[in-house]
């Protein structure tokens, strides 16, 4: 005897981080509910435990506790306990990720270069969770080693400035020195930008007990803010004195006032 195909439907979330989202975001999965006849399996990551013990460290918001229990009591659903491991450390995008040029189109080539079999909701999260460790592995070897790559840029300059300071500073040394200059500019951007992303998640965690948030934003606004490079007299100039130099002459000749 054939068996019967049953129906039945599937809901993806991703839950509400922010606590003003709370509300709306529960009020959202009641309303799909309220939509479907057929049996319902809910999942995902709800950003929400049922119990203090599920976390994999102490406190949490107790309001979306309440939320969740009432909503799966709401329901009559179902809580199905995990297997293995109660914590997994979440994998977490970096959105300074997006500054590299090359992040959308090795993106593309990923997701394109990944292949499973199945219905499209199990290639989709197939394809999601491959995707991961491929982000992850780029990222390490792209912004893993930004702290050693400034280092190392900024002693090579130095080699360079301590030339010019002996006068054997030969062409061939400056035009090096300006482009170990611009590595050193652009990998400093993207440990700024690393700090800056990291800094801001930790001051929104620890308030105002994370004094380290200030520093580490302020030289992500130096970075950000300082002028690397000008052009002076048709030359663009990665020199610091020059670039002093031109900027006091500019604005001594705003603020100078003509006399007769």
């Amino acid at each position: 005897m054939e068996k019967m195909k049953k129906r039945w439907n599937f809901t993806a979330v991703y839950g509400a981080t922010d606590p003003a989202d709370y509300e709306k975001f529960w009020q959202e999965v009641d309303d799909i509910r309220l939509m479907l006849t057929d049996p319902w399996l809910i999942g995902g990551d709800w950003n929400a435990v049922l119990y203090p013990n599920e976390r994999n460290n102490s406190g949490g918001c107790t309001r979306s506790r309440r939320c969740f229990r009432k909503f799966i009591n709401n329901h009559n659903l179902i809580d199905i306990p995990m297997s293995g491991n109660t914590y997994k450390p979440p994998f977490r995008f970096e959105y300074y990720y997006l500054s590299h040029p090359d992040f959308l189109e090795n993106m593309r080539v990923w997701w394109n270069n990944l292949t499973f079999f199945g219905s499209p909701s199990f290639n989709l999260a197939k394809k999601l969770q491959a995707l991961k460790f491929f982000i992850k592995k780029w990222g390490r070897e792209t912004f893993g080693s930004l702290q050693i790559e400034v280092d190392n840029l900024e002693k090579l300059i130095d080699v360079y400035d301590s030339l010019e300071e002996i006068n054997a500073l030969n062409e061939d040394d400056f035009t090096s020195r300006e482009t170990t200059k611009v590595q050193h500019n652009k990998a400093s951007l993207n440990l700024a930008r690393k700090w800056h992303a990291r800094t801001k998640g930790q001051w929104l965690a620890d308030g105002e007990r994370n004094s380290k948030f200030f520093h580490k934003n302020a030289s992500y606004n130096q970075t950000v803010y300082s002028i690397n490079s000008l052009l002076i007299n048709g030359v663009i100039s990665h020199d610091k004195n020059l670039i002093n130099e031109e900027a006091k002459r500019f604005y001594e000749n705003v603020f100078t006032e003509s006399v007769g």
